[in-house]
């Protein structure tokens, strides 16, 4: 619940014209994301991960990791 999804951004590089820059958000199987992340344009997401409460995935996820915080990090490998 409460997590949020952002395909779009602002691209400031030759302020002070902006540009929305559009950019899909891909996730693989067996991906558990908690409440309240932010996941943000362009990344992503590999196989059986899971990503903690409250984090902010800036980049793209390694498959087989536990990642949490602000911006995220990998915490710790998943045995299947």
């Amino acid at each position: 619940s409460y997590t949020v999804l952002h395909t779009g951004f602002l691209d400031m590089s030759q302020f002070p014209k902006k540009q929305h820059i559009y950019k899909p958000i891909i996730i693989g199987n067996n991906v558990w994301i908690a409440s309240h992340c932010v996941i943000s344009a362009g990344v992503k997401i590999g196989n059986n991960i899971i990503i903690g409460a409250n984090s902010f995935v800036n980049k793209d996820l390694e498959d087989g990791w536990f990642y949490a915080g602000n911006p995220v990090k990998k915490i710790k490998r998943i045995n299947k």
